[in-house]
């Protein structure tokens, strides 16, 4: 049994730990013999109930047998959606993903402190497709291709930068999503100050651009949940 993660709503941080799901997936080595197993009683009972005939299983030989992503899991962890912020999964425990992209990185740090930071929102918020429900904005794999990312020797990251808690980016900015924008000032976090810091020293953005790129970022979230309705 392995511990296994369908969702990105049992994540309370972007580091991702076993701790974070009690869902497991039944990996069975091909070659075991399951005869007079509880395994093979558990399989048995659930070809009673049909499961044998779903969508998925019924396209495996044998049917019970996983896909091969139950089997091996990656560093980061891309969501296909995202409502009220944009975290990218790190994932050092090596806990097994599904309904995720995945991004087998050699450099996972570096990557994820990328992908992590406000210049990776802006992108999400610009790349992205909305008209999904309930205001969300979906990336398909195309989209994630224009990201800009950085390797390790343009980011010098260190795991404590991935600290940062799964919540909405208009907290994370020091945002009232329901205030007219231009009446408030931001107030970034300070690990998410910390972690973008890293980026922008690398693209050189001054601190007035800094300013605008938070606020453009919050500009185009807010307009997509307002569309929604998810906003006053």
């Amino acid at each position: 049994m392995k511990p296994v993660i369908k969702s990105s709503r049992t994540l309370n941080s972007v580091k991702v730990s076993e701790e974070d799901t009690n869902l497991e997936v039944l990996v069975i080595p091909e070659d075991e013999d399951l005869e007079e197993t509880k395994v093979k009683d558990y399989i048995d009972f659930a070809k009673e109930k049909g499961y044998n005939k779903a969508t998925g299983p019924s396209k495996h030989d044998p049917w019970w047998k996983p896909p091969k992503r139950a089997k091996k899991s990656a560093s980061i962890m891309l969501p296909n959606r995202f409502h009220d912020g944009h975290p990218i999964y790190y994932n050092p425990e090596g806990v097994i993903s599904n309904r995720f992209y995945r991004i087998y990185a050699e450099e996972p740090q570096a990557l994820a402190t990328t992908l992590n930071s406000t210049l990776t929102s802006f992108f999400v918020e610009l790349f992205g497709n909305t008209g999904l429900g309930g205001g969300a904005l979906e990336m398909y794999k195309p989209d994630y291709n224009r990201v800009m990312f950085f390797s390790e020797e343009e980011v010098n990251a260190q795991e404590d930068l991935l600290s940062l808690d799964n919540e909405p980016l208009f907290d994370q900015l020091g945002l009232n999503i329901n205030q007219p924008l231009e009446d408030q000032e931001i107030d970034v976090s300070e690990e998410l100050r910390k972690l973008d810091q890293k980026i922008f020293d690398e693209i050189d953005l001054k601190e007035d651009e800094i300013e605008r790129l938070y606020m453009a970022v919050a500009s185009m979230m807010r307009d997509r949940l307002k569309k929604s309705g998810n906003t006053n």
